[in-house]
Order: C-alpha cells, then structure tokens, then sequence
C-alpha cells in the first residue's frame, strides 16, 4: 500500500471507530454509565446528542477528504521537484497553473497596470529561462467547497485522469457531504437539524461511496506521478 492510500485508510480508521460509537449509542435503550463521586450511575442518551453527532459526522468526512485531495496533489508536486522539471519540460495544463498562481497573488489592492506589468516580465523570463517548474499546494484553494465536480476539475486542470470504480457512483455523495459541512459551518443548520434528518445506514453508504471515490482519485494521481506524465510529451 502506497503513503497515500496508507493516509487514507489511517484517517478512515478514525472516522470507523467514530461511527461504531455512534452506532451503539443509536438506539432507544441506549445508556451510559457517568461517575458520580464515588458510584457510577446509569443515564440514558438523550437523543439530541445522538443527532449532534450525526452531524458532526459531515466535517469529519469532509476533512477527510480535503486533506486527502490535497496530500495527492502535494505528492505529484514533489514528484515535479524530484524530477526537475521545467516550465518548458512540462505539460501544457501544468504551465497555465504555474502561469495562473502567478496572477492569482496579485490582490485587488495591488492589481493595476504596473503589476499586471511585472508579472508579465517575470513569467517571461522564466520562460525564456527555463526555471523550475514550481508548483504550490497552498495555491489549490478549496474554500469549503470541495465536492465531486471541483475534484474533477482540478484533475483536468493537471492533466490527471479522473475515472473512478462504478461503485463509487461518480462521487455524488460528496455534493450533500459538501453542503452539510458548509451548513454546519455558516450556521444556516444546527447541528441538531442537521443531524435529524439522517440513519446511521444513510452515513455508512454515504462515507463508503465518498471513500470508493477519493481513493480511485489518489490512485489516478498517484500513477500519473509514477509515470511521469506531467512531462511535456
């Protein structure tokens, strides 16, 4: 098993062991047993705890998945590194994001005639140069807002494949996994809402189809580093 797929099982494994939790305490006649002093004492779950940790359920998802998108990413950026690439040594999809995150550091406050001026000359040069090919994980700007589609667009944009396993039914799940952490975040949901409106057999399908597709993408990204295919053919 490769780092990446290592990573991945490592933080599924948090995120099982999370949802058997879950599951034993989802249920009417569930209790736990608190200390009080020098005794235990047996009270039973309150519902509402159950629904708040349902909820809870989506960030722990959704972080699972970013991090995971992102340590594939970083992985075929430092494999452009080891490799030595070059802006000309590389794909015509690799230069236009070495080219867009030159751009994208200017700010509104900054962006006018004579920046737009400077980046220019230096993209340029670099080109003329022939500099190394450098690419920044910290440029991939996810804001919250990673579902199947952007994950798709991010490997088109690196001229990575995106095919996934059938079973991972094309990463639909990752849409509602997105708007709920996005929900629970802005505070448009509480968590109890939130958490109300799902079973616990709901969850399992929907972090097994999310898991069938992230790792179908590291694999994607991880062949394409092994490969080289980043190189300009």
């Amino acid at each position: 098993m490769s780092d990446l797929q290592a990573k991945l099982t490592e933080r599924d494994r948090e995120l099982e062991i999370y949802m058997r939790f879950l599951a034993l305490i989802d249920q009417k006649s569930a209790a736990l047993r608190v200390p009080y002093g020098e005794v235990w004492r047996t009270r039973r779950v309150d519902e509402r705890i159950v629904k708040i940790l349902k909820a809870n359920f989506f960030l722990l998802l959704y972080n699972l998945v970013e991090a995971s998108v992102r340590d594939g990413f970083r992985n075929l950026y430092s494999a452009m590194r080891a490799d030595g690439s070059t802006v000309r040594a590389i794909k015509e999809e690799l230069r236009l994001l070495w080219i867009d995150a030159a751009v994208d550091k200017l700010t509104p406050q900054t962006a006018n005639q004579d920046s737009y001026r400077e980046v220019t000359r230096r993209l340029v040069k670099g080109a003329v140069d022939d500099v190394a090919a450098s690419l920044r994980i910290e440029d991939l700007r996810f804001g919250g807002n990673l579902d199947a589609a952007s994950i798709r667009r991010t490997c088109q944009e690196h001229g990575v494949s995106f095919k996934t396993h059938p079973r991972a039914r094309g990463g639909e799940k990752l849409r509602l996994v997105r708007d709920r952490r996005n929900d629970l975040a802005h505070g448009s949901l509480s968590f109890a809402e939130c958490g109300r409106d799902y079973t616990l057999p709901q969850l399992v399908e929907i972090r097994r189809e999310t898991l069938v597709f992230v790792r179908g993408i590291l694999r994607n990204v991880e062949r394409y580093a092994a490969k080289k295919t980043f190189r300009s053919a």
